[in-house]
């Protein structure tokens, strides 16, 4: 029995490790499951307290986002072709006895879109790096022995201007064109402790609105001088691997697939 469990344990980080790097490795990242138990021991915090304070800091990559245009003109092409972002973050989080976290985080973020609206026409924005936020919880909503099961939920919202605009690679000025972005997402995982490592795995569903303003360089396409993007698919797939050390310190790699391709790494100090 004792062989078969060691086995089993072996598989599973084995998985987990080896699901990581798919896609290259904005849904959002959802971490790990066992968040409100890493780690055990604070710095200065008994193991046993109530109240817990973490402070960290999560960089966070979406190499692809798969969105949909939501306007209603004949001939315009729906899918985007391409959107990427990238943001740096600090984080605060207040624990509850090992099992619940409320948690915010503030940083800057910057995007990159590629959008077809017709054959003969390619559209590029690049937006400013700008001010982003995160508000969100997470719970331990079950445990057996070494195996947790979690939910996660969260809102964020990014709101940068337009710094470069390009009509088939030639440049035009953006006038003043900005976007709203704003995404909400709630996630269920599993997670099993290996010693120091923590696998896990889950489904999220996300909802996403980004919509674009004062479009004027491009009314001939946009007689409203905006439009809207969504979220194509809003179910996706998350993989990841935490590292729990005793005291003060937990690690966390991420990989999201199928509505988005991405990854993120996170790391948090427990005071």
């Amino acid at each position: 029995m004792v062989m078969k469990s060691r086995l089993q344990n072996l598989f599973l980080f084995i998985l987990a490790v080896s699901l990581l790097p798919f896609g290259r490795m904005e849904a959002l990242y959802n971490g790990n499951p066992s968040f409100p138990m890493m780690p055990e021991q604070g710095l200065f915090f008994k193991k046993d307290a109530w109240v817990t304070i973490k402070a960290g800091y999560e960089w966070d990559d979406v190499i692809d986002r798969n969105l949909t245009v939501h306007e209603h003109r004949p001939r315009l092409k729906r899918e985007v072709k391409d959107y990427a972002a990238m943001g740096n973050f600090g984080s605060l989080t207040l624990g509850c006895n090992d099992r619940v976290e409320l948690y915010g985080l503030f940083g800057a973020e910057e995007a990159d879109i590629h959008y077809r609206p017709y054959s003969d026409v390619r559209l590029k924005f690049q937006t400013h790096q700008c001010f982003a936020w995160t508000v969100g919880g997470r719970a331990i909503l079950a445990y057996w022995g070494d195996t947790q099961l979690g939910i996660d939920a969260k809102y964020f919202q990014f709101n940068p201007h337009i710094h470069s605009l390009k009509l088939n690679g030639k440049s035009l000025h953006p006038e003043g064109a900005f976007y709203h972005y704003r995404e909400w997402q709630v996630g269920l995982g599993v997670s099993h402790r290996i010693k120091l490592f923590i696998p896990y795995a889950g489904l999220k569903y996300s909802d996403v609105r980004a919509k674009f303003h004062h479009l004027k360089a491009l009314s001939w396409i946009f007689p409203d001088k905006h439009f809207t993007m969504k979220n194509k698919h809003p179910m996706g797939v998350f993989l990841g691997l935490g590292l729990s050390f005793d005291r003060a310190l937990n690690i966390n790699f991420e990989a999201r697939l199928y509505d988005e391709t991405g990854i993120t790494a996170s790391a948090d100090i427990r005071f």
